[in-house]
């Protein structure tokens, strides 16, 4: 077997102790030029031992210790066996893993959109949470037209995570309510998993006011005259000072 030979390999090095050996091996698929490829890697004590060329279907040794092992493995029946694995069923069993990923991630729940205020000023903003990919696409539309004015459109919020592995962001809109009331302003949510276009529109029974927290209370009056006291009665001492050196310089 190919441990049986591998442990032969490793014998011829000669070591003694405790030492690691180790494996990596797997596949790859690009779904847009549909190339497929394995990898087959060998190593002792985190150094490089044998690797399998997928291009001219041979392992190849990294040290001279790994020639016995290169020799064998590459005159067995079971290297092509390995070679189909890599090439066909290892890339069948990912795609499959694909596929149920996807239909897990389509049968998510659609994302959280709310419209929100900060006391009642001009700017509205698109807070959108929930969605899974940072491809989700979320845009201001006046009477379905997509706003690019900059002078209405802020600069975008950056995605940000959230505990559970979706995502969030604001987008936000200068806004009159004149305008809006007038016209319909929507905030438009897209992603090619979504089963239909999140759109939410924006009304006053929309729109969630939020009130900025209070700044802290103006000092009391009888700071500020406590505080012109005292400016006088170190002017005074000034005053008084300066003075009694004139006179002295005088007499």
């Amino acid at each position: 077997t190919y441990s049986k030979y591998s442990r032969a390999s490793f014998a011829l090095l000669s070591h003694s102790g405790v030492h690691t050996y180790q494996r990596m091996y797997g596949c790859g698929w690009d779904d847009e030029t549909d190339i497929k490829y394995g990898f087959d890697q060998y190593g002792y004590d985190g150094e490089d031992f044998l690797t399998l060329d997928m291009k001219n279907s041979s392992y190849t040794a990294s040290v001279p210790q790994a020639q016995t092992t290169v020799q064998k493995w590459n005159n067995r029946e079971q290297l092509a066996l390995l070679l189909l694995y890599f090439k066909h069923e290892c890339i069948y069993w990912m795609k499959e893993f694909l596929n149920v990923s996807k239909a897990a991630f389509e049968k998510t729940e659609p994302p959280e959109v709310s419209l929100l205020q900060r006391n009642q000023d001009y700017y509205v903003e698109c807070h959108v949470t929930g969605f899974h990919s940072r491809n989700t696409t979320i845009t201001w539309r006046e009477n379905g037209q997509a706003i690019n004015d900059s002078r209405k459109l802020v600069k975008p919020g950056k995605i940000l995570p959230n505990g559970d592995g979706t995502f969030q962001k604001n987008v936000t809109l200068y806004v009159l309510p004149d305008e809006w009331r007038m016209d319909q302003y929507a905030c438009v949510v897209e992603h090619k998993s979504f089963t239909e276009t999140i759109q939410k529109i924006l009304t006053e029974d929309e729109i969630r006011i939020i009130k900025s927290s209070p700044s802290s209370p103006p000092p009391p009056h009888s700071l500020y005259i406590i505080l012109f006291i005292c400016l006088v009665s170190v002017a005074l001492i000034v005053l008084w000072k300066c003075w009694s050196r004139f006179k002295a310089r005088k007499y």
